[in-house]
């Protein structure tokens, strides 16, 4: 039964309590007139049908639908079985039963039929034509001069009506303007500009979003209350403008004139950027798309004796005035003190609100604390007044109060604090002048303090000012070496005390206020912490110690030859606790580091104990500094590292090192560190741009075909070793250069394994060559003079590298013709030769190069730590990562701290090299603390030349050492040790400025957080002390 009810219920509501079948679907719309029908039509439908139809025409059409014929179960309201239709946004009525149905006529280009019926009572159905009509020609402008204006009508139900203005904006004529051909609308216009129209007014409040394609498809309601004076018309834009329309930028909108695009911003809102744009020929706009910025106001007027809070500086942002406490506000305009950003970028005040202090009369101050100022503070308060207040910052409690500022005319003007709320009170203080006392003041049996201000005809002053609070007990004295906080004066707060860190408190830590008594303990007192006697283990020498107490400290280090284990403290502090800090230290034997085999060389020995010595040997032909290294007291290895030097290296800074001229040859090779003596051949400096460099003179009395040899002492390389050296060979007479290795086995074989011929430019170029894997070698330089006396050949930096020992790819050459000075044995081996052309360097293999001419090289290299750089003239971009570093000396070690921006750089006798400023020749890094530290062999000194220097900063600030140059600087140190030079900045030192050292040299580094420049790059050389 309960069942049935519910059941009966639901129908009543019109609910299907069964499940509905479905039917509908899709349906495209054509011009050509289609029928609709309910299922099994003209037959009676079905029970229980859930039918939805979706008649979709072309976006650009509209369409018109008509019920042809209709027979469904007839009720008042239509609750059983029903036709209704859905589009844009508007549902129709319910239609049943055998009556007329309205021809439905769209406004867009969808419109949704609906067909519901119950469980009972089956007719034949409905019939329904619909065909698509094109909106354009739904659409036309009137009354306009010109096709392109006019008052809009739409064609509706076979008559013209008008829209109403209602909304009507340039996005609604854009969409028009479309419908009608034209590109874009230029404007809008409402209240029957083009005149009244007649008909109905087919659409109101239409808010397109100027991206439909028709009319019909933007939100509007059909509905109108409007009358043909408020007919909506359009001006099109003729133009026909190759572009798409703009999208309107967010707060603004985009409005045409022929070629060109003008940007406008809504109120409150500006142009950021160039308000207009062009139109080209090809169909794109020129120009950067500008935007709609809020307008931004200043920050407002400070305000004398009060302040200012905002949420924002921008349009419609607000902001409030408010005044210091003891100052009164004013604003004409009723007080006001909330203000907003106009569109204009002004807040809307025009006059600036007041803080004022005045003078009383008998004004009741009821707050629990407060200040008070004498009238017109902190300006001149004026003659004959008399002022007065009755400070009650809490009733039965006594109340407190404390001068911080006094300036009157002493004796004439006065100030008088009475006790209780008039001048019969006793006076607790009488002041005038301009001294006021540092004192807490306090009423002393009651809880209100009368203040009088008395000044005279003559002279006035800025007057005073004082804070008052209520207050049970006096304020709380400081105790020694403590802190101590409350919450408040009054009966009931509470008092606390702490002590500083190693201090234990005596006394008790907290009190407490009680009415009529005070603070109920005496304040305690703080006493120092004392720590027990330091342990004395053996070799441990303790230093620096002079007190037991909370912060004194010891030193801890060891006797000769021994040093702290590693988890022992070097310092101690007595700490908070009564405890020593860190572990108890111990002493242990001192150790070296264990030394590197030195390249081409070996140690004989491997204890690192103090007092330990190690003996080094070189390979055979390899020289070498100190033979022996003691472990010493420091942990140090007396001497420098052992270097085996390989007697091909030369710089020819002071000679020609280990070379020896050839005894069968012509004449011998010449050092110079200048141009040659002939015009038009021969390098201007050594490699690099500095220094010495061997080269053959081929003015007279040396003749075509003379020969010149450098021959180099015999030595033993490791590995796979390679010969590295720059040549230089510009002029129009140039003849050849040769390298020849002469290898020593079980017999002796000399090998022409490189050379060049002709013109080979004028810039240093590099080449490398391998050498045979096993026997004694030695190098042989050989050139020949040319046709005339511009035939100059040079060479410099000669070294010895290693590579991995990988198997190269070969390419031969053409076999040679050049006549033999020497009987040569063929090799059993194919030496690598690397060749510097204009693609780079290429690894080349021959048995016999061929005498051929070879471009000159546009781009020659060297290697810095194992890297292909650009040199030529030294690359100012080579990084200090790209520099080679060894470990930093000792003597380094203990000049200059420890930062991370700190380069240890060692340059081997004869070396060169470049260092730059971080990211060079980009800018540098803010806050940058950078230390270069130089080092080199012994008997060498260093010689560093500017290439660039570009740092923020006035030239004139470099005669200040200090003072001067203090944001972005470098200053030198040479040598390392030795005082700072001057700080350089902006772009005081030129290039090729030379600074000079021995055997260390540190440039420091140092720039702020602002203002970064290109930064610095200079070369660094080692050269013989004797040259430096």
């Amino acid at each position: 039964m309960e069942t049935f009810q519910v059941c009966l219920a639901l129908l009543c509501l019109g609910v299907l309590t069964e499940v509905a079948e479905s039917c509908g679907g899709n349906l495209v719309a054509t011009e050509t007139t289609q029928f609709l029908t309910s299922p099994n039509y003209p037959n009676n439908y079905v029970d229980n049908l859930n039918c939805h139809w979706t008649i979709q025409a072309p976006s650009d059409h509209t369409i018109i639908a008509e019920v042809t014929d209709m027979d469904i179960e007839q009720d008042s309201g239509c609750p059983y079985d029903s036709l209704w239709f859905y589009e844009n946004g508007i549902t129709s009525n319910k239609y049943c039963g055998a009556g007329s149905v309205p021809a439905f006529d769209t406004t867009t280009s969808r419109l949704d039929v609906y067909f519901v019926t119950d469980t009972s009572i089956q007719a034949r159905g409905f019939q329904l034509s619909y065909r698509a009509v094109s909106a354009g020609g739904r659409i036309r402008l009137a009354g306009g001069s010109t096709p392109n204006k006019g008052r809009v009508e739409l064609l509706s139900g076979g008559y013209w009506g008008t829209i109403c203005d209602d909304l009507w904006d340039i996005n609604d004529a854009h969409v028009v303007c479309r419908m009608l051909g034209y590109h874009r609308a230029l404007s809008s216009h409402g209240s029957a500009f083009f005149g009244p129209g007649s008909g109905d007014i087919v659409l109101d409040d239409v808010q397109c979003s100027g991206t439909e394609e028709t009319i019909f498809q933007c939100p509007a309601v059909t509905n109108s209350d409007c009358t043909h004076s408020e007919d909506a018309g359009v001006i099109c834009d003729p133009y026909i403008r190759p572009c798409a329309d703009l999208p309107d930028p967010a707060n603004g909108y985009v409005t045409y004139d022929q070629a060109y695009a003008l940007y406008h911003c809504d109120r409150g809102y500006e142009i950021s950027g160039t308000p207009n744009r062009t139109c080209a020929e090809n169909g794109a706009w020129v120009g950067p798309e500008p935007s709609c910025k809020r307008v931004s106001c200043q920050l407002p007027d400070d305000l004398p004796n009060g302040y200012y809070t905002y949420v924002g500086l921008q349009y419609m942002d607000t902001m409030t005035y408010s005044c210091d406490p003891g100052f009164t506000y004013g604003h004409p305009d009723n007080n006001k003190n909330t203000f907003v950003c106009g569109p204009d970028g002004t807040w809307d005040y025009t006059t600036l609100p007041t803080c004022t202090a005045t003078c009383g009369n008998n004004d009741l101050l009821t707050d629990d604390s407060g200040v008070l100022y004498s009238p017109g503070f902190p300006g001149n308060y004026q003659n004959r007044q008399r002022c007065t207040w009755v400070l009650r910052p809490r009733d039965n409690h006594l109340a407190l109060f404390q001068l911080h500022f006094l300036q009157t005319e002493h004796f004439y003007d006065k100030l008088t604090v009475y006790e209780g709320s008039s001048e019969s009170g006793d006076v607790i203080v009488s002041l005038s002048g301009r001294y006021p006392p540092d004192d807490v003041f306090s009423s002393k049996t009651t809880d209100d303090i009368y203040v009088v201000l008395e000044t005279d005809a003559t002279n006035t002053d800025r007057g005073f000012n004082l804070t008052y609070w209520a207050s049970d007990c006096p304020f709380p004295p400081s105790i020694s070496n403590g802190v101590s906080s409350f919450s408040g004066q009054l009966a009931g707060a509470t008092l606390q005390y702490s002590c500083d860190p190693g201090h234990v408190l005596i006394g008790a830590p907290n009190t407490t206020c009680v009415e009529g008594v005070g603070w109920s303990a005496p304040e305690p007192t703080c006493q120092i912490v004392t720590c027990p006697a330091l342990p004395s283990p053996s070799q441990l020498v303790v230093s620096n110690h002079v007190c037991m107490t909370y912060g004194c400290s010891a030193s801890f280090s060891c006797s000769t030859g021994f040093e702290l284990t590693p988890d022992s403290p070097g310092q101690t502090v007595c700490q908070a606790d009564g405890t020593w800090s860190g572990q108890e230290p111990a002493c242990q034997v001192i150790h070296c580091p264990a030394l590197q085999r030195p390249e081409y060389g070996k140690i004989l020995g491997n204890e690192t104990a103090w007092g330990s010595v190690i003996e080094f040997e070189c390979k055979y032909g390899f020289s070498q500094g100190s033979t022996f290294r003691t472990c010493q007291g420091a942990g140090t290895w007396s001497g420098n590292d052992v270097i085996c030097k390989a007697p091909i290296q030369c710089e020819f800074e002071a000679d020609f090192c280990s070379y020896e001229q050839g005894r069968s040859d012509d004449f011998d090779w010449t050092r110079t560190n200048r141009e040659t003596t002939s015009p038009g051949t021969g390098p201007s400096s050594g490699y690099g741009g500095l220094g010495y460099y061997a080269y053959i003179e081929s003015s007279p009395p040396h003749r075509a075909g003379d020969v010149a040899r450098l021959i180099s002492q015999e030595f033993e390389p490791e590995g796979c070793a390679q010969l590295q050296f720059h040549y230089h060979m510009l002029g129009d007479a140039i003849d050849t250069l040769n390298v020849y290795i002469e290898t020593r086995t079980n017999k002796l074989v000399r090998e022409l394994v490189w050379f060049r011929k002709g013109d080979q430019g004028s810039a240093w170029q590099e080449a490398r060559v391998s050498f045979p894997p096993e026997g004694y070698h030695k190098v042989i330089f050989e050139a020949f003079v040319g046709s005339s006396h511009t035939s100059d050949i040079a060479i410099d930096a000669v070294r010895l590298i290693q590579q991995p020992c990988a198997e190269q790819p070969t390419t031969a050459e053409p076999t040679p013709t050049i006549p033999p000075t020497e009987e040569i044995t063929t090799l059993p081996y194919t030496p690598s030769v690397t060749v510097q052309t204009d693609a780079g360097i290429t690894n080349v293999t021959t048995t016999a190069p061929a005498t051929v001419n070879v471009e000159p090289s546009t781009t020659p290299v060297t290697m810095v730590d194992s890297t292909m750089v650009t040199t030529g003239q030294p690359s100012a971009s080579t990084s200090i990562q790209e520099i080679t570093s060894v470990p930093p000396t000792t003597l380094a070690a203990t000049l200059v701290p420890v930062t991370d921006c700190r380069i240890d750089q060692h340059i081997p006798g004869d070396g060169i090299d470049i260092i730059s400023s971080p990211n060079y020749p980009e800018q540098y890094p803010p806050n940058l603390d950078c230390w270069y530290v130089i080092t080199t062999d012994p008997g060498y000194s260093l010689q560093v030349n500017i290439l660039n220097f570009d740092l923020p900063g006035s030239p004139t600030d470099n005669n200040v050492t200090s003072g001067g140059c203090t944001d972005d600087y470098l200053e030198v140190h040479a040598p390392l040790g030795g005082p700072p030079s001057q700080r350089y900045c902006g772009q005081a030192l030129s290039p090729g400025t030379t600074f000079s050292s021995n055997a260390t040299f540190a440039l420091h580094f140092v720039t702020d957080g602002v203002n970064a420049s290109g930064g610095f790059s200079a070369i660094i050389r080692s050269v013989p002390s004797s040259l430096a």
